[in-house]
């Protein structure tokens, strides 16, 4: 039978190309995986760059961020949409240690 599992379409290496308004333009590379405890979230490793994972609720094509911690870096939250089946876009802010909150725009490219 067919995967009708949401997350499948994640499932990769992404090129990013992150804007951020405190850093500018940066690129790196992320690996989503399936959640090992919860069948409806993705995790995001290496999330905007920084070494720790994110996770992710999926629903159809939209990635839902909840607000939390990134190991000892500080928090994030936002949303995105896989946009084709190479591409997703996603907004966030990000607040690291006690700098201000940092809203970014980023562009996911399948490898």
């Amino acid at each position: 039978a067919p995967s009708t599992d949401a997350r499948d379409k994640f499932i990769a290496y992404w090129s990013v190309s992150e804007n951020s308004s405190v850093a500018g333009t940066n690129t790196h590379t992320v690996n989503i995986l399936k959640s090992q405890t919860n069948s409806n979230e993705i995790q995001i490793n290496n999330f905007s760059g920084l070494s720790f994972a994110a996770r992710a609720v999926v629903n159809n094509n939209i990635i839902t961020i909840p607000y939390q911690q990134l190991g000892t870096v500080g928090f994030t939250q936002g949303t995105g949409t896989l946009t084709s089946a190479t591409n997703i876009s996603l907004n966030y802010t990000n607040t690291i240690g006690a700098s201000p909150a940092d809203p970014c725009s980023a562009i996911y490219t399948k490898q």
